[in-house]
């Protein structure tokens, strides 16, 4: 039986050059903190698909921050198809997409599913959770970073994306980085008035914990990140200084001894022969 040929070319990549050119973030937490003055902190231009009518927060930026606003499931197909569009045309056109909000758009998938319904039945649950396969793939897919926000939900006793049934498990393993965006107020004494001041503390938790959703695919991110999407790509896409690189002189040195020895017994072996 003969054997089929392919049907175009295919041709193998160093893992290294496709691995380490975008990145996928999902980043969650409560309403307010500053996840979407977070995902304007990377490479521009950046663009907001908004959902969540939340961009008042960087209404103050630079022309290289633009939004589409998305209220349908048509909007939303109609976007992703002006994205493919705009990137077959220039592949540089948009470095950092971002979805903002997930949570909200899955609601708003759902009621256009439902139609109406006060209840959705099990078949619902599967429409939506297609739906939100097809938008996360497609975006995933274009040739830039993407930031995907979502509000926070306490699940079994954990912080996590608010999404719901199997949507939490699917829509979160699609991405390389899940943080949580935590923000804390402690108090501090000032130490020339006396006074007690309020300081404002904001992180990334990028490792999971006991209480905290969290992964990082790169394995390079720390439990706690600044909250800075230029130095987050920087840190995870930046290639480890490869093993053989890590020897140092020194190790190299102590090494030769041994075999300059062998190579002196060998031949004080070959004269007495």
């Amino acid at each position: 039986m003969a054997i089929q040929a392919p049907s175009k070319p295919v041709v193998p990549v160093p893992v290294n050059r496709v691995a380490m050119r975008h990145l996928n973030c999902l980043i969650y937490g409560n309403s307010g903190v500053g996840k979407t003055v977070f995902a304007s902190t990377g490479p521009r231009p950046t663009l907001y698909i908004n959902v969540d009518k939340g961009t008042l927060s960087i209404a103050d930026l630079q022309d290289d921050v633009l939004e589409l606003s998305c209220n349908t499931w048509t909007d939303i197909k109609d976007i992703i198809l002006f994205l493919r569009a705009e990137f077959e045309k220039n592949p540089n056109a948009y470095r950092v997409i971002v979805l903002d909000n997930v949570t909200e758009l899955q609601r708003i998938l759902m009621q256009s599913i439902t139609e109406g319904k006060s209840i959705a039945t099990t078949q619902d649950w599967g429409i939506l959770l297609n739906y939100m396969r097809f938008v996360v793939r497609r975006i995933r897919e274009l040739p830039c970073h993407t930031v995907f926000i979502f509000h926070e939900q306490v699940k079994d006793g954990m912080f996590a994306p608010m999404l719901d049934g199997k949507l939490y498990k699917e829509i979160t393993g699609m991405f390389d980085v899940v943080a949580r965006y935590v923000l804390i107020d402690q108090q501090v004494t000032n130490s020339e008035t006396g006074q007690i001041d309020t300081k404002t503390i904001r992180y990334l938790r990028c490792i999971a914990t006991q209480d905290t959703t969290a992964k990082d695919r790169s394995w390079k991110l720390a439990k706690a990140e600044p909250v800075d999407l230029n130095k987050l790509i920087a840190k995870a896409t930046t290639p480890k200084q490869p093993v053989a690189t890590v020897i140092s002189a020194a190790s190299t040195v102590a090494l030769q001894p041994k075999a300059s020895q062998s190579a002196t017994q060998s031949k004080a072996t070959i004269a007495v022969a």
